[in-house]
């Protein structure tokens, strides 16, 4: 027929087309792409992808790429609820053919058409499933069924069709409706129960059954989202299906730990798919279905030691081993790791479900010894991560954070050590102290065989230590738990038990040979910082010879790595030991980490923040020290701040250190003497940008766009605020540079920034100015010609609802301080621009902040004066009247909206004094001698919370003069 040919020579035109753009010739390549983008507003488009993509004989190439097409399509042409929708939108029939034809992908031969097929399945199941294709399911599950009765294998039957229906299933369980829970329950829970069941030991059968389980899992995660509280549903199905997955988990891992098979470095790695499959189902059963494992819970951890145990082995045979003879492992269709760390990754999650499991944790309880030993072992550092620390400090930054995301075994094994003293609280302390007294032990061992020499030598010798190393880091997840046990001992004596070691113990006896400068360096850092963890509950004396091993660990002359960890052990110990401890040891100890600035290891960010960090911590621990330091540290901060001025959070870093260098009293002369120059030259560069960027738009006749602030503005307002102004000894006079120079440059920045974190520190600068007197009498002063126009600009309309916020904020406060006199030349404009953005509709904390502004107005000028400013703004107003473009937001007399505002807010101010405040200045208002517009009728309804009598009383009053 004419539309089957029609039909016919689209589809040849799309094909060519996408076998052209496969093409390396660049020209040909663009003029298909383009051909392709028009044919794609032809109808029968996506029909013409469909089949490319299903026909068997096409090029591979040509497949894959009408499938990547056919899946942006999609997502923008087949339903206009779509966010992506752009027209044209697929017909019905176009639609109806598409979704009949899919399916058949399903089987196809090739693995990635199959997923390629599964994603558009899914992509539409979205928005037509169930109601306009009712038949998926059926579809889907006819070749499960298939597979199942050919004898649940891969080859039993199923192949191709079946893995095509699972990976399609396990993407569209999330769509799920309450109306599929009956064939989801029945038929395909039980389904996929037989297909996992029929795992073999070969490599197909395992896959199939692994995409088996992920399928009953999402399908399992989407009922408990379904069923709610439908307890009678609930009861069902734990009792029945859900119940039947419990067992299936523990039965086959315990098979698949009996076969788990060590592999050696760089051989083939071994594929735990099927293995990760079923730990994920049990962790989503421990969480989400705990009451559908007690049939099996008892046969709940000998699978899983068996995991750990095999794992180990592998592990302990590749921690020696450098990253290019590991190899890679392998991944599943979405990119999950399947190796021997995604694999221990999941034991943990597992048993951290159990740890935190109301119904199950006490299983863990007789297993804790053996469980915490294991643990400990996973910790140790793998030589390819060491590899990795030594070329790049920003990495064993994120790693050794205390809330990493790095993904490791190692930080996965700490993350359930953490699980189980959260979870057991004191019950595991005194287990986890012996398994950690047991690794020592095993390291003295390894130790004394490296010494001895002989054959196993050399790999004990790199391996001791890091046993070490693992088991210091378990005793310092254990640090909070033993430190309360500890004061609670000293504080109830016997009543309280001891705990199984002191930090006085540990500090004095067990971090000492591994902070010794013989001591491989990874180990003496993290004898460092575990000391640190425990430093709250030792002594001084113990304390001391840990920052003297300390010190010597920063010394130019020690490795990169070991001079940055010694450098977080000491922020460690600056923030957790009493000052007292800390105090004797800043002046050795600051020099040593300010020279870390300097080096050129902290190119990093995040690395020279932490530097910075442990400088505030040292400063703020002793004033003598940071004033005899500040000649010295104030240029080398500086010097940091101009060249690395584009790193936001490093600046802020910088700003913190200067906030603690200005708590020592004795360097605050030295040091703002020193800043003052630099916050006038950044402020004063600020508004000279911002000048030049308005004067080039309007020569070009175009609104000027303020760009984002200079890079040092924001961080020289916060030094201006919080070092300088706030401070500076009260009583004594702010130096001239202050009030003479960063004052008018602080007043040109704000009447030209629109950006509301500049304006909001702006404007605590300028608090802050108004309250050491600075901002004058309104009689002169340096800065009195700058202050009304500044103000009105900090108004202007083209600011945002935030930005506004703030500058209303300073106002009211400027106004209830000592600071009116400033700000009066200004205060009549400034009532007419807090009117005009009442006219618009403001969040609600904008109008209280101008409400609140026009009641401070209102005290300072008067009733009658105000409301003689709201009729002049009126009378000025009336002519833009009608005109959107001039007047904007809400039309009604100045003064009916002020008060209807006014009504408005007070109930919903929830502060008593400002709420006071409101209703004080509406009753002068209404008893003013030039009787304003009749209130709102709101206001006979207005009932705070005691306060209405006196809002009824201006009412009464009004009336009887009126």
């Amino acid at each position: 027929s004419p539309v089957a040919k029609t039909c016919m020579s689209l589809t040849q035109a799309v094909f060519a087309a996408l076998c052209d753009a496969l093409l390396t010739d660049l020209a040909v390549r663009r003029a298909a792409e383009e051909r392709v983008s028009s044919l794609s507003a032809q109808p029968g488009f996506v029909v013409s992808l469909v089949e490319v993509l299903l026909e068997p004989q096409a090029e591979a190439a040509a497949r894959q790429l009408a499938a990547v097409v056919l899946k942006n399509f999609l997502r923008t042409h087949w339903c206009e609820a779509a966010v992506t929708f752009t027209p044209p939108l697929v017909s019905d029939h176009e639609k109806a053919a598409v979704r009949a034809a899919l399916p058949r992908g399903l089987s196809d031969r090739v693995p990635r058409i199959r997923t390629a097929v599964g994603v558009a399945v899914a992509t539409i199941a979205q928005w037509d499933w169930p109601d306009e294709w009712p038949s998926l399911m059926d579809e889907l599950l006819r070749p499960l069924e298939a597979a199942a009765a050919g004898g649940g294998g891969a080859g039993g039957g199923g192949g191709a069709p079946a893995a095509g229906a699972l990976r399609c299933l396990e993407l569209c369980a999330s769509e799920l409706s309450e109306d599929q829970l009956p064939a989801a329950t029945q038929r395909l829970l039980p389904l996929l129960l037989q297909l996992a069941r029929g795992a073999g030991g070969d490599a197909a059968s395992a896959k199939q059954a692994a995409r088996s389980v992920r399928v009953a899992r999402r399908v399992i995660e989407r009922l408990s989202l379904l069923v709610g509280d439908d307890h009678r549903q609930l009861q069902r199905l734990r009792a029945g299906p859900v119940a039947a997955w419990g067992v299936l988990a523990t039965e086959q891992l315990g098979q698949l730990a009996s076969r788990y098979r060590v592999t050696p470095p760089g051989g083939e790695p071994e594929d735990h798919s099927l293995s990760i499959a079923l730990l994920r189902l049990l962790q989503l059963l421990l969480s989400s279905w705990p009451a559908s494992l007690p049939p099996a819970r008892c046969s709940l951890l000998p699978p899983l030691g068996a995991l750990l145990s095999g794992a180990l082995q592998t592990f302990q045979q590749r921690l020696l081993c450098d990253a290019a003879s590991l190899g890679e492992e392998g991944a599943d269709s979405d990119g999950s790791s399947l190796g021997l760390e995604a694999l221990v990754s999941h034991v943990f999650d597992v048993l951290a479900a159990m740890a935190s499991s109301s119904r199950h944790h006490k299983l863990l309880l007789p297993a804790l010894p053996q469980l915490l030993h294991g643990a400990i072992a996973f910790t140790q550092l793998p030589v390819a991560t060491e590899q990795a620390w030594a070329d790049d400090l920003q990495q064993y930054l994120l790693d050794e954070e205390d809330d990493t995301f790095a993904c490791s075994l190692r930080v996965a094994a700490q993350q359930l050590l953490e699980e189980l003293v959260d979870s057991c609280g004191r019950r595991v302390v005194t287990p986890l102290c012996a398994a950690v007294e047991r690794r020592l032990a095993e390291a003295d061992a390894a130790r004394a065989l490296a010494a001895g020499g002989g054959a196993d030598a050399p790999a004990a010798a790199a391996s001791w230590w890091r046993t070490r190393e693992a088991s210091l880091i378990a005793l310092g997840l254990a640090a909070p738990s033993l430190l309360r046990a500890g004061r609670a001992h000293a504080k109830r004596g016997d009543a309280a038990p001891p705990p199984p070691v002191t930090a006085e113990r540990l500090l004095s006896e067990l971090f000492l040979p591994d902070v010794a400068p013989a001591a491989p360096p990874l180990l003496r850092a993290r004898a460092l910082c575990t000391a640190a963890l425990f430093s709250p509950g030792a002594s001084a004396a113990a304390t001391h010879p840990l920052l003297v091993a300390a010190a010597a660990a920063l010394q130019p002359t020690e490795p990169p790595l070991l001079r940055f960890a010694a450098c977080r052990a000491v922020a460690g110990f600056a923030n957790r030991a009493p000052a007292a401890h800390i105090a004797p040891a800043v002046a050795t100890l600051l020099p040593a980490v300010a020279g870390l600035l300097s080096s050129d290891e902290v190119q990093s960010e995040d690395v020279a923040i932490a530097v910075l960090d442990c400088i505030a911590a040292l400063l703020r621990r002793d004033a003598a020290t940071a004033a005899r330091s500040e000649g010295e540290l104030t240029p080398l901060l500086l010097r940091l701040w101009s060249s690395r001025h584009a790193e936001p959070l490093l600046a802020m870093a910088i700003v913190d250190a200067f906030k603690a260098l200005a708590l020592a009293p004795s360097a605050l002369p030295g040091l703002v003497e020193k800043l003052l120059p630099v916050i006038g030259l950044v402020l004063t560069l600020q508004s000279t940008a911002d000048a030049s960027a308005a004067a080039s738009a309007a020569a070009a006749g175009e609104e000027w766009d303020e760009d984002e602030p200079l890079d040092p503005t924001q961080p020289a307002l916060e030094l201006l605020s919080a070092v300088v102004l706030k401070r500076w000894p009260c009583g004594t006079p702010l130096p001239a540079a202050a009030a003479g120079e960063a004052l008018p440059a602080l007043l040109r920045v704000l009447g030209a920034s629109s950006d509301p974190e500049v304006l909001r520190v702006g404007c605590a600068c300028l608090r802050r100015f108004a309250q050491r007197g600075a901002l004058g009498d309104g009689s002169g002063g340096p800065a009195a010609n700058l202050l009304p126009p500044t103000f009105g600009r900090m108004l202007r309309a083209e600011l945002g609802e935030e930005a506004v916020h703030h500058s209303a904020r300073l106002f009211c406060d400027l106004l209830r301080g000592q600071a009116a006199p400033a700000i009066a030349p200004a205060l009549g404009d400034l009532v007419g621009l807090a009117v005009a953005w009442l006219r618009r509709k403001t969040l609600f904390g904008l109008r209280l902040a101008l409400l609140s502004f026009l009641a401070q107005a209102v005290l300072a000028l008067g009733a009658e004066a105000t409301l003689g400013r709201l009729a002049a703004d009126e009378a000025a107003r009336l002519p833009r009247r009608g005109r959107p473009e001039l007047d904007g937001g809400d039309t009604q007399p100045a003064v009916p909206l002020v008060l209807r505002a006014w009504v408005d807010a007070i109930p919903d101010t929830a502060q008593p004094p400002a709420r006071r405040e409101l209703l004080v200045v509406l009753m002068r208002l209404l008893t003013a001698p030039a009787p304003p517009a009749p209130p709102p009728a709101e206001l006979w309804h207005l009932s705070v919370a005691g306060d209405a009598q006196a809002a009824l009383a201006g009412v009464v009053l009004w009336q009887r003069r009126t």
